[in-house]
């Protein structure tokens, strides 16, 4: 009976674990990211067409890709995924400031320090334009390549 019961209290502490770790605001965000994707409500150019083709920005467009970084616009991308919660009723739990704290603390993006302070958006030239973006690895969004490296 004890031995019945140890897995039974096992068990519910790895279900209340997973619960905690699938409310935690990164995979929030990265969930939401990967269905704004697959169904096209948010977009990216690959950062090799050449301009005149990125000069034409798809609907739900949030940024760039390549082979490994995905380059959002941040503020656009946030609200991008705010909205989704907003439509489900869930109110996404952290601030646009936080969640890219979070995200750096999890070595989801890639950052840049300058003078002594860190920086959660890097500039990066794209079709003749210099602009900040947030870095986000592939292997974080993309399930493929989740455990890959980064």
């Amino acid at each position: 009976m004890d031995r019945e019961a140890s897995e039974i209290l096992r068990k519910l502490a790895e279900a209340q674990s997973q619960h905690i770790s699938d409310e935690k605001p990164t995979v929030k965000f990265i969930g939401a990211l990967r269905e704004l994707l697959a169904s096209k409500q948010c977009t990216v150019l690959n950062v090799k067409l050449p301009a005149a083709e990125q000069a034409i920005k798809p609907t739900g467009f949030v940024g760039y890709e390549d082979d490994m970084f995905y380059y959002f616009h941040a503020g656009i991308l946030y609200k991008n995924i705010y909205e989704f919660y907003n439509k489900q009723g869930v109110t996404f739990p952290v601030s646009e400031k936080t969640l890219w704290k979070q995200m750096e603390d999890e070595g989801l993006i890639q950052t840049e320090e300058r003078g002594g302070r860190i920086y959660r958006t890097k500039q990066k030239k794209i079709g003749g334009s210099n602009n900040p973006y947030l870095w986000v690895y592939k292997s974080a969004v993309e399930p493929d390549n989740a455990d890959s490296d980064k």
